[in-house]
């Protein structure tokens, strides 16, 4: 009970931090195609660019029905992607074998790594997908055990995908694993 605890505060405190890295305006042009992408999705105008980040676009797009602008709407996805980091890696970390401390350790020092800390308050799909990855990749792990874990595993993996689909690569692993070993 104490170890729930530890990381129930730990991605509270730590998803706290994510607000301070929220950006102020835009500041790289892929921004601004995800932007226009939000407003008017046309992929082959480069709205956004190719591949489309379809998932990304969509979860914005419910974001916008509450009148935000376009940026702030990716905003609001991605910093709800950042929220999840923590306890998402934590959950790969454990899935994987780590011990307690060792999750908890490798799972914060990754949330302050600078890419991540600037990404996670930006308009960009790498942070809500990375957390989607981790998140499916934990799940087709635990499939190894529980069956609809690994359902879910494959849903979630999914949803990465539609946000960026090299992540279909990243949880491809995990899942290949997993229905390897049980074959």
């Amino acid at each position: 009970m104490t170890q729930r605890r530890i990381v129930l505060v730990l991605s509270i405190v730590i998803g706290l931090t994510r607000f301070l890295a929220v950006a102020q305006t835009m500041f790289d042009w892929d921004e601004a195609l995800f932007s226009l992408g939000v407003r008017n999705y046309d992929v082959p105008n480069h709205s956004p660019h190719p591949p489309g980040y379809p998932l990304f676009i969509a979860a914005a797009k419910v974001v916008a029905l509450t009148g935000l602008d376009a940026f702030r709407c990716l905003q609001v996805v991605v910093v709800l992607g950042a929220l999840l980091l923590f306890p998402a890696l934590y959950f790969l970390a454990r899935e994987i074998g780590f011990d307690f401390w060792t999750s908890v350790a490798g799972a914060t020092v990754y949330c302050f790594l600078s890419n991540v800390w600037v990404y996670g308050g930006t308009g960009f799909s790498d942070v809500p997908a990375t957390a989607l990855v981790f998140i499916a990749c934990a799940l087709l792990l635990r499939g190894r055990r529980d069956v609809r874990a690994y359902v879910a595993g494959a849903a979630v993996l999914g949803m990465a995908a539609g946000i960026r689909p090299a992540n279909l690569m990243i949880g491809g692993v995990a899942a290949l694993m997993v229905t390897w070993v049980d074959l």
